[in-house]
């Protein structure tokens, strides 16, 4: 969601950045009708995103990747509430103080855990699917030591972006912040976004690569192989989405970055669409895993190939510092 840092008037201390106040509108906006179309679909997010939390938790047998999901949803979830929080904030016209800017951080962080937890999940479930490609059931070692180094490599990128982010916005609201910050924080917002879409690639192809091996003497049924690949389709364009824009409007900028109004609402739209693709892929696979023994549970289990109490920190910067707005 694209919100606009809109001006200001300092209060009772000149001295407390963080004191000052600010007056947030929508009126500014060139088209108000994309604007309210905009936070529309936040909110047709967030009720999609809770509808899938009640959902998730209606399945049983509960899977490793299950717990995965539902712990991603949840905090997607708390991310899009403090996005729809702002809209809300920007909708009445309401004069806050720039401790409101909190809220953008917590709303990145949320997002950015989230969208670990998603890759670990869908990491575990292709573990899965390919302990049952081989006679031992177990993952091959060289892949399963791979995927720990591509799950570090997220985490380490996704941490140092939330840094720079959050450091920006401290360095913004103390009018301290240096165009060196600001154009690291778009390099490496644009970096992070390239590897997710990298990672997610190789997410699908290996549903891909599953779905082609599966014969009957392994699969029952390939239901819960086909809402895998569904999933990580849609998990590879949302990340597509986001690394195109980045490299568009991010890489190589030095200064504060404002998409196009419209290009704005059709990343939510279309942010809406893969969250709806996203999760129905993991829990149409979860709600079906029993089919792949046709309907026997003879198999036993397999360990649980990543935990999921990642200290790890991807919607993206909701581009907070846009000082300028763009006609459709």
């Amino acid at each position: 969601m694209d919100l606009v840092r809109r001006y200001s008037y300092y209060s009772y201390e000149k001295t407390n950045y963080w004191n000052e106040e600010i007056e947030l509108s929508y009126h500014y906006y060139a088209n108000k009708k994309l604007y309210f179309a905009q936070v529309a679909f936040d909110c047709l997010i967030l009720l999609a995103l809770l509808t899938f939390a009640v959902w998730a938790c209606t399945i049983r047998p509960t899977l490793s990747p299950l717990r995965g999901a539902i712990a991603a949803l949840t905090i997607w979830l708390l991310s899009q509430v403090l996005d729809v929080i702002i809209d809300i904030l920007y909708l009445a016209n309401a004069t806050v103080k720039e401790y409101y800017n909190i809220a953008y951080i917590l709303s990145y962080l949320f997002s950015l855990v989230a969208y670990c937890l998603v890759f670990m999940v869908f990491y575990s479930i292709i573990h899965k699917l390919l302990d049952r490609l081989t006679d031992s059931g177990r993952p091959y070692a060289i892949l399963n030591a791979f995927h720990w180094g591509v799950l570090a490599i997220v985490t380490v990128v996704s941490l140092a972006d939330f840094g720079v982010y959050t450091a920006l916005i401290v360095k913004e609201v103390e009018e301290n912040y240096t165009v060196k910050l600001l154009r690291d924080s778009n390099k490496l917002y644009t970096a992070r976004t390239i590897i997710y879409f990298i990672v997610a690639l190789e997410i699908f192809s290996w549903g891909i690569y599953v779905a082609l091996k599966a014969g009957a003497h392994r699969f029952t049924s390939k239901m819960p192989v086909f809402a895998v690949i569904t999933g990580s389709l849609c998990w590879f364009g949302h990340n597509l989405m986001f690394a195109i824009i980045a490299m568009k409007y991010y890489l190589g900028n030095p200064f504060y970055v404002s998409v196009p109004v419209y290009l704005a609402l059709v990343q939510d739209v279309l942010q809406f669409v893969f969250v709806i693709g996203i999760f129905t892929g993991f829990l149409l696979s979860m709600m079906n895993w029993y089919k792949l023994d046709g309907g026997d549970q003879n198999k036993p289990a397999t360990a649980v190939q990543y935990p999921y109490n990642s200290a790890a920190p991807g919607p993206y910067p909701p581009q907070l510092f846009q000082q300028q707005q763009y006609q459709p």
